[in-house]
């Protein structure tokens, strides 16, 4: 990255920071009234390192602006669903700011709100949907023959 765009990067870390510290319960109570694609928004843009990779992509990758941003969006959400903290399998309950904040909680409610039961949302959410977000991001980088050569490796 340029000086420029470090020093942005930087600029907005220190800010965000400085927001999150005092401003947190009412983006909690922001995201939790807001719909899902507010909610997402704010999810994304308040995690740094999420942000890194979808900039990343788009500067270095081969691929157009629109497909590495799109890829980099499919990546960080199959990467954020996987990763701790989760759900719990067996129940959901949304107590408390921290829990409100959480957008596999912010995601479950609104499954829950749609008539989906919890139990197939827990198994589409953190199994089918992150595999699924992969395949896409990785063919929308244009790595062709990459799940080809997944499952030559699985064969050895």
């Amino acid at each position: 990255m340029s000086d420029g765009k470090v020093q942005l990067f930087v600029m907005y870390f220190v800010g965000l920071t400085l927001f999150l510290l005092a401003k947190t319960d009412q983006v909690a109570v922001w995201m939790n009234n807001s719909g899902l694609p507010t909610a997402f928004a704010i999810h994304l843009l308040t995690n740094p390192a999420y942000l890194l990779i979808i900039f990343g992509l788009m500067f270095y990758g081969t691929s157009s602006k629109v497909r590495s941003f799109l890829s980099g969006v499919a990546m960080v959400v199959a990467f954020d669903i996987v990763s701790l903290p989760r759900l719990s399998p067996s129940v959901f309950t949304v107590v408390d700011t921290a829990t409100r904040t959480n957008i596999d909680a912010v995601v479950a409610q609104a499954a829950i709100n749609a008539g989906i039961s919890y139990q197939i949302f827990y198994v589409a959410y953190y199994v089918l949907l992150p595999l699924a977000l992969m395949y896409l991001a990785v063919n929308l980088l244009g790595l062709q023959g990459f799940w080809n050569r997944i499952r030559g490796m699985a064969k050895v």
